[in-house]
Parts: structure tokens; sequence; C-alpha cells
């Protein structure tokens, strides 16, 4: 069996380990596929620029298995490039981000709460 050099495997590995360093942590959002991102997580968008999911800055989210009178909503601080903003559950959970548009897609009950986003190319 004819075997190959050390150096055809450690280029791909090379390479690969650059895309992850130049991509804000490695991830990179694909358009159209929800991700889900923890607390002070940050991930690329496909433009190179970097999405950070800063925290939840407001939660009266009704609990599972309680009965409530209202749903409740949470509101979650992300930055973008140097500009911060918000999405609320249930109300404001869309933005633009240059030629992104991101989507709030779910908020778990976690501690802290894992949010689930989207990126669509804006229209």
């Amino acid at each position: 069996m004819p075997r190959l050099p050390l150096t055809s495997f450690l280029l791909p590995l090379a390479l690969l380990a650059g895309c992850a360093t130049a991509s804000g942590g490695g991830r990179v959002l694909v358009p159209g596929v929800p991700a889900t991102m923890s607390v002070g997580d940050t991930v690329a968008l496909p433009d190179a620029s970097t999405l950070t999911y800063v925290g939840v800055t407001s939660d009266s989210r009704c609990p599972p298995n309680v009965q409530c009178i209202q749903a409740g909503s949470a509101v979650l601080a992300f930055r973008h490039g140097g500009h911060e903003f918000t999405l609320e559950t249930g109300k404001s959970t869309t933005t633009d981000l240059g030629a992104w548009r991101l989507t709030l897609v779910s908020l778990d009950f976690s501690e802290p709460p894992k949010a689930t986003v989207r990126i669509d190319a804006a229209r």
C-alpha cells in the first residue's frame, strides 16, 4: 500500500486551524441554519463580522410547568462589531446586521439561558 507524505495531512489541518482562529471563536453562522449560543459566545457571520451574545438583561417569562396569567418576555443583549442591541422574545425578535437579518428563534430556561438564533439574507 502506498504511503502518503505526512505533509499531505498537515496542510489541510493547518488551513482549518487558520479558518477557526479568524472566525470569531471558530464558529461561523450558516444562513438559514439555527445555532445555539451560550452567554459570552462570539460567532462569525459570513461577511467576517462577529456577533456576541452578551446575556439576558431582564426575564419575566413564565417558567415551564407553572400556570401564569401572562407568558412574559425576556430581553437579550447582543453586540455586532461595536454596536450593542437587544432582542425581545415574543415582540422584537429580528434585526438587520448589514447584509444579514438576525432572528431570535428561541430562548431556553437553563441558567443562564441559551439563545437559538438564525441569520438570513436581509431583504
